[in-house]
């Protein structure tokens, strides 16, 4: 949309500020600006924590994590062994959402 066609006062809003909204209703105030990049900061990966709690954690052994693999193949949908070019591949995933879950949850059987 050519924003030559938009007037405002008699004057094309592409010449009145880069962003059309800006110019008919006004820009966010400095306070809400401040505002949005503190947030975006806070929200940067880096400073993120994990919502749950170590001590709480329950790893599996090696051998659960085979066994939980095993299982979890069996319910692998066919559009996720055709995403991975290997079998391997598929079981690469398993394991490492097996590592990173609790031994008594189970998030692919619920």
């Amino acid at each position: 949309v050519a924003l030559d066609f938009i007037y405002v006062d008699g004057v094309p809003v592409s010449h009145l500020a880069e962003n059309p909204f800006t110019a008919i209703f006004g820009g966010p105030s400095q306070q809400a600006e401040e505002k949005q990049k503190k947030s975006k900061k806070k929200t940067s990966s880096s400073s993120r924590q994990s919502g749950r709690n170590a001590a709480n954690f329950n790893p599996r052994s090696e051998a659960e994590i085979d066994a939980a693999v095993k299982q979890w193949l069996q319910y692998a949908h066919p559009r996720a062994r055709d995403f991975f070019t290997t079998p391997q591949q598929l079981e690469e995933v398993l394991r490492e959402i097996a590592k990173g879950t609790d031994k008594n949850d189970d998030p692919i059987l619920g």
